[in-house]
């Protein structure tokens, strides 16, 4: 009978403790401060090598989200060195339509030196990069990115000096809550290698040109290559124009350059006087600049650039007496004995388009006092970079 009594009391006691042990834990458990850990984070650095300014993306899942007056602190490792002049110019901070911090669509964050209303504000107090809200919010579960921009001398995160694995530290304080995490990144240290995070890949491409004559009836708007780069004006009569188009072949021009100023086309015939022309050894069809549509114009010879095509990449413009935009209304092609003339060019790399090249008209007109035979002439493309 005693030992039962003394067990009875034994329990008591035993109760008494384990009572007292959860009442201790249920009081702790019951606190007002509530924590989560971000999830999905990343730290990405655009350089990792040792003493070198880079720029910072980070990505995380804010669990909790942000509420009106909450702050998002980065906490950078002893040794990243921070601008003096780092400022809210310098980061980004934007929020994800989802918590895909891959596939979300971000809208970012309007951001000034204080936080006011929906602008949120950015400062930097030691190692700590501080966003505070106004009164935006941040739902819970959508990703959050911050980048810290690389804006130059004093504007500009640089990397520690050490090899050590670096931590980075996240949270998210919104009045009672607090939710945190951490990433880390390795700095490469190697003083043999300076720039050890890369690869110099070093490679020469020669300026080139690449310059094509067809002749082809209709227009130019095809990629029809012809083995004899001829055109033939037919029989001609006093009076009456001939011009390229169905029975009197264009010629095509494919023209292009990598050189950063472009290229130029200029033309000249091969006869040896300053104004070239169709010549059958008793008499010649001189060239001119004129509208050979005209009826005072009695005879003429000439080029023009009726189209230039749809360019597969830059541009190009052509040049007075060889740009009108009237059929028949063509330019002097000039002799030996004078400067080639420009007929287009571009300022920049350009190509023409392998199924709409550039288009160059022939015009031709002779008078009732033209000796009768075969009138020809040969004209001479040059094609030079543009310096």
């Amino acid at each position: 009978m005693q030992t039962v009594n003394k067990l009875k009391r034994l329990n008591k006691s035993t109760f008494l403790i384990i009572s007292l042990f959860l009442m201790v834990v249920i009081h702790l458990f019951s606190s007002d401060t509530f924590a989560a850990r971000l999830t999905s984070v990343s730290v990405n650095l655009s350089r990792i090598n040792e003493s070198i300014a880079s720029v910072h993306t980070i990505r995380f899942v804010a669990t909790s989200g942000v509420s009106a007056g909450g702050d998002i602190t980065i906490n950078l490792p002893v040794g990243f060195n921070i601008g003096l002049l780092y400022d809210f110019n310098d980061v980004a901070l934007a929020e994800g339509n989802s918590s895909n911090c891959d596939t979300a669509t971000w809208t970012p964050k309007t951001l000034a030196a204080a936080p006011s209303g929906a602008i949120w504000g950015f400062s930097v107090v030691g190692q700590n990069l501080i966003f505070t809200s106004g009164t935006d919010t941040i739902p819970a579960n959508r990703c959050v990115r911050i980048i810290f921009n690389d804006n130059g001398l004093n504007h500009q995160i640089v990397n520690p000096n050490v090899i050590a694995d670096q931590v980075f530290n996240i949270n998210i304080s919104t009045g009672s809550n607090s939710d945190s995490s951490q990433a880390a990144v390795i700095i490469l240290n190697d003083p043999s290698t300076p720039d050890g995070d890369q690869v110099s890949i070093v490679g020469n491409l020669l300026t080139s040109i690449f310059f094509d004559l067809d002749t082809v009836s209709v227009n130019c708007v095809n990629s029809t290559e012809t083995a004899l780069s001829q055109v033939s004006l037919g029989t001609l009569f006093p009076g009456i124009l001939k011009t390229s188009g169905v029975d009197v072949n264009y010629i095509c021009v494919d023209v292009g350059t990598n050189a950063s100023n472009g290229v130029s086309v200029y033309v000249r015939s091969n006869r040896n006087n300053t104004v070239g022309g169709l010549v059958n050894g008793f008499d010649v069809i001189p060239s001119s600049t004129s509208n050979l549509n005209l009826v005072s114009v009695t005879q003429g010879y000439g080029l023009r650039v009726s189209s230039l095509g749809v360019p597969d990449f830059g541009s190009f413009v052509s040049f007075s007496p060889f740009n009108s935009a009237t059929p028949g209304d063509v330019g002097l092609i000039p002799g030996l004995l004078s400067s080639h003339a420009l007929l287009f060019k571009s300022n920049a790399p350009a190509r023409t388009g392998s199924s709409n090249r550039i288009a160059l008209e022939i015009g031709a007109k002779v008078g009732s006092a033209q000796a009768g035979g075969l009138y020809s002439d040969i004209l001479s493309f040059y094609t030079f970079v543009n310096l």
